[in-house]
C-alpha cells in the first residue's frame, strides 16, 4: 500500500546555514517523497521605536525613525525572501513538494496558528538548546510550540545538524 501523502509544516530561522542543514536533516531522516512540504519563516521585526531610548542617544530625530524603520524592514525581508528561495530550490532538487510562506507576527504563536491553517500532520523546530535557565527568562518558542500546537512537534536538536 502507497504511503499517504502528509502534511509538514518546517519552520526557518534567517541563519541560510542552520535552515538549510534543518532541511536537510528531514529530506534525509524525516520526509516521505509524497509528502507536501510548506516552509515556514516568521518575520518578528522589532521597530527600532519600540526600543525605549532618547532620540538624542540614537543621535537622530524623531522624524527619521520611520524612515530608519522602514529601510531595515525592506533589507530584512528581502533577505528572508533570499534565504526562503534557497530553501525552495534545495527541496525542489531534491523532489521534494514544497512551498513558501513568510508570516508577520510572533514566532511562537505564528508557528501554532499555522500549523492549525495548513493541517500540518507535524511541526519541525530547530531546538537551540537553550537549557532550564534560559527559557526561563527568555522564553522557548519550541516549549511553547510542544505545550500549544495542535500537530505532533518534532524538535530536532542542534547537534543533529552539525
Amino acid at each position: 500500500m502507497p504511503a499517504s501523502s502528509r502534511n509538514v509544516l518546517i519552520c526557518t530561522d534567517l541563519s541560510s546555514y542552520s535552515s538549510q542543514k534543518l532541511l536537510s536533516y528531514c529530506i534525509n531522516k524525516l520526509l516521505r517523497k509524497t509528502d507536501k512540504v510548506t516552509l515556514l519563516h516568521i518575520f518578528d521585526y522589532q521597530d527600532i521605536a519600540d526600543i525605549p531610548m532618547d532620540d538624542e542617544v540614537m543621535g537622530i530625530g524623531s522624524g527619521n525613525i520611520q524612515s530608519l524603520n522602514s529601510a531595515e524592514r525592506k533589507i530584512t525581508k528581502e533577505r528572508i525572501t533570499k534565504v526562503m528561495e534557497n530553501l525552495l530550490k534545495l527541496a525542489e532538487k531534491e523532489g521534494v513538494d514544497a512551498k513558501v510562506k513568510i508570516v508577520d507576527g510572533y514566532p511562537k504563536v505564528k508557528i501554532c496558528e499555522m500549523a492549525g491553517k495548513t493541517k500540518a500532520d507535524f511541526v519541525v523546530l530547530a531546538s537551540r538548546g537553550l537549557g532550564s535557565l534560559g527559557r526561563l527568562f527568555l522564553g522557548s518558542v519550541s516549549d511553547y510550540c510542544v505545550h500549544n500546537c495542535p500537530s505532533t512537534v518534532v524538535l530536532v536538536k542542534d547537534v543533529d545538524l552539525k
